[in-house]
């Protein structure tokens, strides 16, 4: 647990938001992914299946950004994404997010 990358963000219902996701370079052609849960080894995985969640890729900043529109207090939970399906460690941040 050294090196994971933990954020703190809040949103207000109704109004969408977006959590940035860092993630190596070398990592710019694997899949990018987010999921809901305590535990990153016991969470669901969103990926593109929830409407309300679109992911965009920016290779140039290394970085992915997840956008939730019309945050429901439902989502307040702890996320984690990354790019690495191995869970590396530094491979993936924790995001806690809150509603408000």
């Amino acid at each position: 647990w050294c090196c994971v990358k933990s954020k703190q963000l809040s949103g207000i219902v109704g109004r969408p938001v977006t959590m940035q996701c860092p993630y190596p370079p070398q990592h710019r052609d694997n899949r990018k992914f987010l999921c809901k849960g305590d535990h990153r080894n016991n969470c669901t995985d969103l990926g593109t299946s929830q409407s309300r969640f679109t992911l965009q890729d920016d290779v140039s900043s290394s970085s992915f950004w997840v956008t939730i529109t019309e945050l429901k207090a439902g989502d307040a939970a702890t996320y984690w994404c990354g790019s690495d399906s191995q869970w590396s460690v530094g491979n993936y941040t924790k995001i806690q997010l809150s509603v408000g």
